[in-house]
């Protein structure tokens, strides 16, 4: 192979990587309803469990967390 011919296959290798990754990219993830879900549960069971007397940092976290990932979520 000659030296033009080695360019022109990086090229064509190059160009094939990128069309991969714009193709990935463009990929779209399904929501994480069921794992949402879970979380929701979750801190449902604690607050039934008095987690607000017991552990009111970390219930705290957990709800703002839960709140962030919904909003999240719902803006797509």
């Amino acid at each position: 192979m000659t030296v033009p011919t080695l360019k022109i296959h990086r090229l064509a290798g190059l160009a094939a990587g990128l069309c991969a990754l714009l193709l990935a990219s463009c990929a779209t993830v399904p929501p994480p309803t069921a794992e949402l879900g879970a979380a929701e549960a979750a801190v449902l069971a604690a607050s039934r469990a008095d987690a607000d007397q017991h552990a009111p940092e970390v219930i705290a976290d957990a709800r703002e967390r839960l709140s962030a990932a919904q909003s999240a979520n719902a803006s797509g």
